[in-house]
């Protein structure tokens, strides 16, 4: 964006904004795009202030309509901190309730009573709490949509507003669940809906159409008209339902028909220095045993079956695996095959090529740093974190491990941020997918990759856990853990591929994060051709691609 948009831009201050946080400029202009819309996207990227720009999006609305409710929905692991920083910012007089798992430590045959009850209280006009805010995360608020919406049309009734921020707006891309339904029917009813994302785009272009679909902005008409616009797709001939995506086309005209109700800000566009990611690989060997169970699996030595059954996506009414297990079979073994046959879990002598790598670095490499750690596996999570604790090699400021993953309660994920931040005694913290959004992690400068996102919109993610525009850090550094010929140097070239999409959309998110050495080194053409050609590139699911490649790799053992 042109500096001269936001420049200077100035609007009347709130009366119940903290003097201790004023709003930047650009963060200004963006509250004023956010209020010209009812339904309207805020895409600033990982740091520079989503989250006050929404309530302060909310409390201009609230000047001009008194009576107006608002409802904040989020991953469960930001519940905590998007309560706390609308206390950070703005003095608050109407009451608020986060509605959470362990909410009041209650049992849990009577939670569902008490959310029912709190939900109730909220669709009441002037009761004793003058509950007029609500703080949920996505399970609950798809769970408890139809009580949602009976207190939405109590209090509409009687003449109130509701305003609804929706936080990582990525979380209901998938048109097929039932939180995309929920997100969709509270959209539709809303006086005012903002969705917050740093990554509009987090690897397919179609994911735009699910979140502008979802919030019930009408820019598109349909799915099949957004595809055949902008999407290069393959259909069988007999069967026209059944297509592949092969490409993407009309970007620019894509970009310029969501302008007016999306604002997307990147940290290169407000600050005028920041933080450079500096990417680091590192390639490991396969173990014996990772060799012997890899390839016995795509010889059929070994029954996958046997070791699968409590992975997600066994299903054991429809013939045992569905598509992609294998592949997810595979990355888990890539951690550590113990990760996959549950044997060994608590001898922490006998470590993986990546474990093994990580606590060399532990021993040799890093000094009075901190470090965040991340995969994508609870269970080697678990497990790398007990073999820190327990390798004597292993110095000792590094010794107190934190962890954050989808068994710890939202309370404790904030209270372990806290300590990661604050006390010198914790330096490690490893999370998995529970932690990769809405932390802020700033004290540390180096993250280390066991297992690659989902997505190049993961990968941005979780890098914005330490970058942030005011970060002390003139460097940071993204460490990756891949073994060679495997899976991982595959997934790596497609997320970086991904990452060309999204620069072709919103430009490039964080200075460095995009690899063009692995994209470069076998196409003989410059980085330019390459940006520009890459869009047209054939486009495999990186599930066929992965199954693909592997299968070729191992299947001679």
């Amino acid at each position: 964006m042109e500096d001269s948009v936001w420049k200077d831009f100035d609007i009347q201050p709130l009366s119940n904004a903290k003097v201790k946080y004023p709003l930047y400029d650009y963060q200004k202009y963006a509250v004023y795009c956010s209020l010209s819309m009812s339904h309207y996207i805020l895409g600033l990227q990982t740091g520079l202030g989503k989250t006050a720009c929404a309530y302060a999006s909310y409390y201009y609305y609230k000047e001009k309509y008194p009576n107006t409710k608002l409802i904040v929905v989020s991953n469960k692991s930001a519940l905590f901190q998007m309560q706390e920083q609308l206390h950070k910012f703005f003095q608050v007089s109407e009451a608020g309730k986060i509605i959470h798992n362990d909410m009041d430590k209650l049992k849990k045959e009577k939670y569902a009573e008490a959310r029912k009850r709190i939900i109730s209280q909220f669709g009441e006009m002037g009761n004793v709490q003058n509950l007029d805010i609500l703080w949920m995360g996505y399970t609950i608020f798809t769970m408890n949509i139809s009580d949602i919406e009976q207190a939405i049309l109590k209090f509409k009734m009687e003449g109130y507003k509701l305003f609804v921020i929706f936080d990582e707006s990525t979380s209901f891309i998938n048109m097929g669940t039932l939180r995309f339904k929920a997100v969709s029917k509270i959209s539709r009813v809303a006086d005012k809906v903002l969705g917050l994302t740093a990554t509009l785009c987090k690897g397919k272009l179609e994911q735009i159409y699910s979140i502008f679909k979802g919030m019930s902005i009408k820019v598109f008409t349909n799915k099949s008209n957004f595809m055949d616009k902008y999407c290069i797709v393959w259909r069988h001939p007999k069967k026209p339902y059944i297509m592949n995506i092969r490409g993407y086309q009309n970007v620019r005209e894509l970009v310029e028909k969501i302008r007016p109700y999306t604002i997307v800000l990147r940290k290169a566009d407000v600050a005028v220095s920041l933080p450079k990611f500096t990417i680091s690989k590192t390639y490991l060997e396969h173990s014996k045993e990772q060799i012997k169970m890899i390839s016995g699996i795509y010889t059929g030595e070994i029954d996958i079956e046997e070791y699968i059954k409590d992975f997600k996506g066994f299903d054991e009414n429809n013939g045992g695996l569905r598509g992609g297990v294998e592949t997810n079979f595979i990355k888990m073994a890539l951690l550590d095959e113990r990760t996959v046959t549950q044997k060994n879990l608590q001898d922490y002598k006998t470590l993986s090529p990546k474990t093994d790598e990580i606590i060399r670095g532990l021993e040799e490499d890093f000094v009075d740093e901190k470090i965040v750690i991340y995969t994508h596996s609870k269970r080697y999570l678990l497990l790398l974190a007990n073999t820190i604790k327990k390798t004597k090699g292993v110095p000792d400021m590094y010794r107190k491990v934190l962890e954050i993953h989808g068994g710890i309660s939202a309370r404790d994920r904030e209270k372990n941020k806290k300590l990661f931040s604050e006390d010198e005694k914790y330096n490690i913290l490893i999370l998995n997918n529970a932690g990769i959004e809405a932390l802020n992690l700033q004290v540390a400068n180096t993250i280390l990759v066991t297992t690659l996102p989902d997505s190049f919109g993961g990968l941005a993610q979780l890098a914005g856990r330490i970058s942030r525009i005011d970060s002390l850090h003139k460097n940071l550094y993204l460490k990756f853990y891949l073994i060679k010929d495997s899976q991982d140097e595959d997934e790596y070239r497609i997320i970086m591929q991904q990452g060309v999409l999204t620069k072709n959309i919103l430009d490039e998110p964080e200075e460095g994060l995009i690899d063009y050495s692995v994209l470069l080194q076998d196409s003989g053409i410059s980085k330019e051709e390459y940006q520009s050609k890459s869009l047209s590139r054939l486009i495999l699911s990186c599930r066929k691609r992965r199954a693909a490649l592997y299968m070729r790799k191992f299947k001679k053992g």
